[in-house]
């Protein structure tokens, strides 16, 4: 079985994405362009995908989105960007 390689979706606005993101994430915000969760399901096809915000709330409807709506399923990072940063006691 071939391993598909992970790759990270930070779901915020462009603005917050330049404030910081994990290390070679990529930026695809719904929020901006409802339309980019087709690029998120065409990723799907060949990644392993998992995305992330700051706090979990904007990935968990993009999760959510996705497998409802469109029958795709993508990892999310547990605590979000904030956890990551050390903003977020466990």
């Amino acid at each position: 079985m071939r391993m598909k390689p992970t790759i990270y979706i930070d779901v915020r606005r462009p603005e917050e994405f330049a404030t910081g993101r994990l290390p070679g994430a990529r930026n695809i915000s719904i929020e901006e362009d409802p339309a980019a969760v087709d690029e998120l399901i065409t990723l799907a096809t060949d990644h392993d995908v998992v995305v992330y915000c700051y706090s979990t709330v904007r990935s968990n409807y993009v999760c959510t989105l996705l497998e409802a709506k469109h029958g795709v399923k993508v990892g999310q990072l547990d605590g979000g960007l904030m956890l990551y940063q050390g903003e977020l006691e466990v």
